[in-house]
């Protein structure tokens, strides 16, 4: 009875139960979650506008999700999610000849009306023009990056050839 009495205390008898506040290590851990859902990099940088907390502190989960087996580093700086997902099933479709549709997901069967079956392909057609996007944003990335590298070359090579001028040239104010 002494325990009920103390349980009901701590519980706050009468109040609505409220979630508790995520603690700044789930904040991060969610972000990245939300960052390697969207194939995004999961920097500090990339972290830290997502959860608003300050870089220093950032940086210290990460080092710290690592250390628990949450993260993976790749390159300095740069981190992926540990996947939890279960293994990849075998997955089979068959359209039968009066429309409708099986699907077999490993052990599972599921058999869907013509109408389902739309509905099951406009969802996942959202998750293969996503797919789309990200795909086109890495290689824009990538892109981007070869580009940046040549016109830093560029510009070193530029400057070395301003550099080696004939005095003559220099001269005559070209």
């Amino acid at each position: 009875m002494q325990t009920e009495i103390q349980e009901k205390s701590l519980l706050g008898e009468g109040r609505p139960n409220k979630p508790a506040p995520a603690t700044s290590i789930q904040r991060v851990l969610d972000a990245c979650i939300a960052l390697s859902n969207a194939e995004q990099n999961i920097t500090a940088d990339n972290v830290v506008d997502l959860t608003g907390l300050k870089r220093d502190k950032v940086q210290y989960m990460l080092k710290d999700l690592k250390t628990r087996g949450d993260l993976h580093s790749t390159t300095r700086g740069v981190y992926t999610l540990v996947e939890s997902h279960p293994e990849a099933r075998a997955i089979s479709l068959l359209i039968a000849c009066n429309g409708m549709t099986k699907l077999e997901i490993g052990d599972d069967i599921l058999e869907v009306t013509p109408a389902e079956a739309r509905q099951i392909a406009m969802l996942f057609a959202g998750r293969a023009t996503e797919a789309a996007v990200i795909e086109s944003s890495r290689a824009h990335l990538l892109l981007a990056t070869e580009l940046s590298a040549q016109v830093e070359k560029l510009k070193k090579d530029v400057a070395a050839l301003r550099q080696a001028q004939d005095k003559r040239q220099m001269a005559l104010g070209l």
